[in-house]
């Protein structure tokens, strides 16, 4: 219904794109990918943003139809042209780089030095050092792959981690530094260069790797070229070319970090006319004054910016996103794939982009299906889904909503300081209350013409004579949530494990059996069936005399629940799901880290679940 444990919602909106077509102003020209829904094994598909939102820190791609992307919690997904799925991946630990050499020999590496391949029907982790090999190594993390077949695969990573794989076996190679390594490439297996922090580049000629001189001392992210004598690196506000014989600065124009550079023929370039890519023909053709400049290379970077190169400048390119890009994967002439941030995913196909998923920083704090089985979801901002089309509306305030609560044709928002908001259907309304003293408002909920607000100090607000009024609970403590069953019969939970009751005339304290869990949630069925959730794996259940603990001392905070005829599902940090069938809990994967605050049921029978980072994912029961 709401998160009632979230405190550092912000209270100005979010302007950023949450990644589905009907919200995202960033599109523009090229054929997207076709939408297909990444689920979890557990059935808990993202809905927004779309396709998934985690961060994307490798891409890799055969073709438009073979394209792999990893990122956070081993993530693993795939695009055969027609959508994105998501792979069973045999670890949880982030994953930083991708890199294949056909559809059926794909490596993966990222943090404590996991390393995984697929065969082309699964993936599978492989040790980097021989089992009789005694103590393993320290596994250091692993941040960029690059081969020039099955049996010379290379890895670089932390403190000038170097490894080689010969077809059979891992092997650590001297690299002469302890600096962090970000990239690799190659055009041959004789001609290799490894970047790094402290503008470190490595040269492998076949034999040895070697120190290259570089100017300047800028952090190093990535490594591309098109030829031995075409080579480019950029990172923290530079770049460097290697011409075949030295780097040289080329830094002009780049204005903050670049993440990711991919190098150009100049037959790629949009900007030249297809087919007069030889300048004499050209210049015959056209003249040369008017044939533009070619584009030598693409760089990606912090802030959702792109550069393009000429004529010895890096210029900006609009991408219309805010999320900072990290990795860059070529598909085809002329097409490339950048990913970063919040799974934010933009395709440039001969110049002109795609926004495939925007991301978002957004708080999703509460949900609220109304009788027209229209989807509210407050937070940072207030989206509604009807029959499958988002929007956003358009509200008096620009507080975080933590509490969503509707009957006919009316609807209530309450949040941060001492916001209440109604919309008649038409437009909403400001009506903070006197009373909250610019308080922040947990959760609001009904029966009949009886609603009760909770919030900040123990605050209770209820709604008489078309006029919301204070009633005195005799608690301090924050109150997170609120549970209307009848006039006489309303339950309120909050920090110290506190349980109050409405009984038609005064609040009164109930014992819950526990003592330090901040109760952040409720749901009921019946008067003698109410449930509550909270911190520390808080999970208690009240059956009409007594509240008795289900579960505790779990490693994760509960932020909300929601029933239907025995069953009980609740989320929390980390992406938490629980589930309960009637006799057991237990855990589903829910294919997300991100915070989950709020969870719904639909009158279709859809779970919605919602959370940080504008997460929002749903199960068909």
């Amino acid at each position: 219904m709401r998160d009632a444990g979230h405190d550092s919602g912000t209270d100005a909106g979010d302007n950023e794109d949450s990644g589905q077509d009907n919200l995202d102003a960033g599109l523009d020209a090229a054929v997207p990918f076709v939408p297909r829904d990444v689920c979890s094994v557990d059935g808990w598909c993202w809905e927004l943003p779309h396709p998934q939102g985690h961060e994307i820190r490798g891409l890799w791609a055969r073709s438009i139809s073979d394209v792999w992307a990893v990122g956070v919690n081993g993530l693993l997904l795939h695009n055969d042209g027609f959508g994105w799925t998501r792979a069973i991946s045999p670890t949880t630990a982030p994953l930083n780089a991708v890199f294949g050499l056909n559809g059926d020999d794909v490596w993966a590496a990222g943090d404590g030095g996991v390393v995984l391949h697929f065969d082309g029907s699964a993936w599978n982790e492989v040790p980097t050092s021989p089992a009789d090999a005694g103590p393993p190594p320290v596994l250091r993390t692993l941040r960029a792959i690059w081969g020039s077949a099955s049996d010379d695969v290379w890895f670089a990573g932390d403190s000038g981690t170097l490894l080689h794989f010969d077809g059979t076996q891992f092997t650590a190679a001297t690299s002469g530094t302890t600096q962090r390594l970000h990239g690799l490439w190659g055009s041959a297996d004789d001609d290799v260069w490894a970047v790094g922090l402290n503008g470190t580049a490595l040269h492998f000629d076949g034999s040895a790797w070697s120190t290259a001189s570089t100017p300047g001392t800028i952090p190093l992210f990535s490594v591309h070229g098109t030829a031995t004598d075409n080579v480019w690196a950029v990172g923290n506000r530079g770049a460097l070319q290697w011409n075949g014989t030295a780097w040289s600065a080329a830094s002009d124009g780049l204005d903050t970090a670049a993440r990711a550079v991919i190098a150009l023929a100049v037959a790629e370039d949009p900007t030249v006319d297809a087919g007069l890519v030889d300048a004499a023909i050209a210049d015959a053709a056209i003249g040369d004054a008017a044939r533009p400049s070619p584009t030598l290379a693409w760089a990606f970077g912090d802030g959702g910016k792109v550069w393009r190169y000429r004529e010895g400048t890096w210029s900006p390119v609009a991408s219309n996103l805010t999320k900072h890009f990290l990795a860059v994967a070529h598909l085809a002439e002329g097409d490339v794939l950048v990913g970063g941030e919040g799974g934010v995913l933009q395709r440039w196909v001969d110049g002109a982009r795609q926004t495939l998923s925007s991301g978002t920083s957004a708080a999703r704090l509460s949900t609220f299906v109304d009788g027209n089985n229209t989807l509210w979801i407050g937070g940072d901002e207030l989206l509604t889904r009807r029959d499958t089309v988002w929007a956003r509306e358009t509200l008096p305030t620009q507080r975080a909503l933590f509490g969503l609560w509707g009957t006919g044709n009316e609807l209530w928002a309450v949040g941060t300081s001492g916001t209440v908001l109604q919309f008649d259907g038409s437009a909403w309304t400001d009506l903070a209350p006197v009373d909250a003293e610019g308080r922040w408002l947990r959760a609001i909920h009904g029966v009949g013409d009886t609603v009760w607000i909770v919030g900040d100090d123990g605050l209770a607000l209820t709604r008489a004579a078309g006029a919301w009024t204070s009633v005195n609970t005799r608690r301090n403590v924050g109150l997170r949530d609120v549970w209307t069953l009848a006039e006489d019969d309303a339950w309120a939970v909050g920090d110290n494990a506190t349980a109050i009751h409405w009984n038609g005339s005064a609040w009164e304290l109930v014992d819950t059996t526990i003592t330090s869990a901040s109760l952040r949630a409720l749901w009921a069925s019946a008067s003698d069936d109410v449930w509550a959730v909270g911190s520390l794996g808080s999970v208690i259940h009240w059956n009409g005399s007594v509240w008795s603990a289900e579960m505790m001392g779990g490693s994760y905070s509960l932020d909300d629940v929601v029933g239907r005829e025995g069953e009980l599902w609740t989320v929390g940090n980390g992406g938490t799901i629980l589930h309960f069938d009637g006799s057991a809990w237990s855990a589903e994967q829910s294919g997300a880290t991100h915070n989950l605050h709020s969870i719904t049921l639909d009158q279709n029978q859809r779970l919605w679940a919602v959370g940080d980072q504008g997460t929002v994912l749903f199960k068909q029961l």
